[in-house]
Formats: C-alpha cells, structure tokens, sequence
C-alpha cells in the first residue's frame, strides 16, 4: 500500500506575521491520516499577496463565478 501523504493547516492556530515582515502558517504533515510531523511555511509578502491572488481567483472559479466578475479579494 503506496503511503497518502497531505498537508494540513493546523486548526486554532492564526497565520503570523514575523518581526522581519514575513507570513508563516502552521501545517501539519500527515501519512495515511496520522500525524507525521509540524510544519511552517514562511513567506515574504510578495509571495504571500501572489498566493492570496491565485486563492482568490481559483475560489471564484469554484463557486461558478467569471474571474472577471469575481469580487475584489480586498
């Protein structure tokens, strides 16, 4: 049987801004649907907004929606 691997936000626990102006989220790492490992992902905020845009545009794509005709994300 092939190992399921995922990647988890940890619940509870709020995304971050670090004193020198990055995101961090926490993660969880899961295998077969148990704990593996905690993770965080760190981005500067360049990557952060990029991230936030595609997010944006896949979830009105997902809720049917036109990209163009999409609310703004801010």
């Amino acid at each position: 049987m092939a190992a399921d691997w995922r990647i988890e936000m940890i619940t509870g626990q709020p995304a971050r801004l670090t004193d020198d102006g990055r995101i961090t989220i926490p993660l969880w790492l899961l295998r077969n649907e148990r704990h593996h490992a905690d993770l965080t992902l760190t981005l500067p905020l360049h990557e952060a907004e990029s991230l936030h845009a595609r997010l944006c545009r896949l979830l009105a794509t997902a809720n049917g929606e036109q990209v163009e005709q999409a609310p703004p994300c801010r």
